[in-house]
């Protein structure tokens, strides 16, 4: 589950356990660049239309917590004025191809500024769920070896 920054008290309050993941920020902005860059994940990066990964729905929108009517929105939203704001070259028509026709230096700052608001989201589940009475189990991934995966959850 990707938490958003107002879904942190609806999950955090209400008594439910979590395993928070924890990235290095800057190896996990090379990786999503790396793995965005490829194609890895066509069904947004590929799009015209904007998704929970790339755009942030208006307040309003987001406050209702529902995804299915967040989709509603993304899905009348054009990604164009998006990728402006992240810094894609203007003949950038999705994410996927911004990343390809930017330069290294260019993609990777381009990389950090969509990555931004789950880096937010992280650092700030983080503070939240330590404290007595906490049903989190913070890891770092790297901590975790690819193989004991599976095995430590």
């Amino acid at each position: 589950l990707k938490l958003q920054p107002q879904d942190i008290a609806r999950w955090t309050g209400g008594g439910a356990r979590i395993v928070h993941l924890v990235r290095d920020p800057a190896e996990m902005v090379t990786s999503g660049y790396l793995y965005h860059r490829r194609g890895s994940e066509p069904s947004w990066s590929n799009s015209t239309l904007c998704s929970r990964d790339l755009c942030q729905l208006p307040d309003a929108a987001a406050a209702t917590g529902d995804k299915f009517a967040a989709q509603r929105f993304f899905n009348a939203m054009p990604a164009a004025p998006w990728l402006r704001l992240l810094g894609c070259p203007p003949s950038a028509r999705t994410y996927l191809d911004c990343l390809q026709t930017a330069g290294l230096a260019a993609g990777l700052a381009i990389e950090t500024r969509r990555a931004a608001h789950t880096i937010e989201t992280m650092l700030a589940l983080q503070t939240v769920t330590h404290g007595p009475g906490s049903r989190t189990r913070q890891l770092e991934l790297r901590s975790l070896e690819r193989a004991s995966f599976n095995a430590t959850f």
